[in-house]
């Protein structure tokens, strides 16, 4: 089983040049997250410059930042859609420009600034054909490679304290193990060893203890059935 979704969709964030937040694609509870290690990444790259540009390589995904008078913009994307992400970014400038004036303070925004970003971020993706959909199931995953590399490049970690715990992510590699399991509780978890998901987030799934969980999953790993990755989830 192959890491496909990660490998086929991307994360889109705004923010002020303060940091705040304005809109993250996907949607979710912990968007705030990924918006402060793009923001973390950007204050220790020396670019903080009006039309600066920040890139940086992450696994095999792409990290672009652009830093523009009130806003920064990111996208976090496969090398894949690199053509894709210089197309959108130079696109979401022009539909940025009128939205940069409405923001009288960077640290402040109002409902009119969050609702117009979001209307340009996910029309111009959609038109530059980035993949914009799946990432809410594997955005746990992408902010955790995401703050091992803040840290490893000397972001301060007491910043992310308690948003982040380190994990074990099983990759099932046979899929003929999973197309001859029959429906049940065996087949659900094997599903979700798919590189994506951590063995604690399995177990919390489905109600399986930890223990219980790596057990079974050393039994493929000694038959070469699965492989087994340390890294690092959004809690």
């Amino acid at each position: 089983m192959s890491k496909g979704r990660m490998n086929s969709t991307c994360i889109i964030s705004v923010m002020t040049r303060a940091g705040v937040p304005i809109v993250t694609v996907p949607e979710t509870n912990s968007s705030s997250v990924f918006s402060l290690l793009v923001y973390s990444l950007v204050s220790i790259s020396g670019h903080n410059n009006h039309g600066g540009m920040v890139r940086y390589e992450v696994k095999n995904r792409l990290l672009l930042i652009r830093i523009l008078d009130k806003t920064i913009i990111a996208v976090y994307a496969p090398f894949s859609y690199e053509k894709q992400v210089e197309a959108f970014m130079l696109g979401i400038h022009e539909r940025l420009h009128n939205i940069n004036k409405l923001i009288v303070e960077e640290g402040m925004v109002d409902g009119q600034v969050i609702e117009e970003t979001k209307v340009a971020v996910l029309s111009m993706a959609r038109s530059c054909g980035l993949p914009i959909d799946g990432a809410l199931n594997v955005f746990k995953r992408l902010c955790g490679d995401l703050y091992k590399e803040a840290i490893d490049r000397g972001v301060d970690g007491s910043v992310f304290k308690g948003l982040f715990r380190v994990a074990y992510f099983p990759t099932l590699i046979d899929t003929d193990i999973l197309n001859k399991e029959p429906n049940g509780l065996a087949r659900e978890i094997l599903k979700m060893c798919d590189g994506c998901h951590s063995i604690r987030q399995i177990a919390e799934t489905y109600g399986v203890g930890e223990a219980k969980l790596y057990r079974f999953i050393a039994r493929l790993i000694r038959g070469g059935k699965m492989i087994l990755e340390l890294g690092y989830e959004l809690i």
